[in-house]
């Protein structure tokens, strides 16, 4: 599995790695760091991702991967709309840009015949429908859905 953003391009997954796998460029990756969460969760702290293992383990999916990813590039910036948590519509701008960061890096690496339907290997543990997709035009609303 090739995890592809920017910081973590680096990173070929042949196996699901252990907790704490080093990317080489000082960064760490914690997949699997908490058995009990299902939401993946982007700390405050530096350079750190970390992702539940809920219905399915999160970090086996790219998407899911970059989405956190998305949401860590608009907290390392100053920016106008605020940090994650700040406000509603901080937090709205961020899902937005972590989405489409996700679709965006994955229609270029690899194309998906629905560029929109994004995390589809973590949403089948809380979608019913198929395709099973993060978000789908009103399937989920800002406050049931805080990835």
């Amino acid at each position: 599995m090739l995890v592809a953003t920017l910081i973590l391009a680096p990173i070929v997954l042949a196996a699901k790695p252990g907790p704490g796998v080093s990317t080489g460029s000082g960064r760490v990756f914690f997949p699997n760091l908490v058995a009990s969460l299902q939401d993946q969760t982007l700390t405050d702290q530096k350079d750190v991702l970390r992702f539940g293992k809920g219905g399915v383990d999160d970090a086996e999916d790219a998407e899911v991967i970059l989405h956190e990813y998305g949401h860590a590039m608009l907290d390392s910036q100053s920016t106008p709309f605020g940090a994650f948590g700040a406000s509603l519509e901080a937090d709205a701008i961020h899902e937005g840009f972590g989405d489409y960061w996700a679709a965006t890096v994955t229609d270029v690496i690899a194309p998906t015949p629905d560029p929109a339907c994004i995390a589809d290997w973590d949403a089948v543990s809380y979608t019913a429908g198929v395709p099973h997709c993060l978000r789908r035009g009103g399937l989920f609303f800002f406050a049931r859905c805080r990835q």
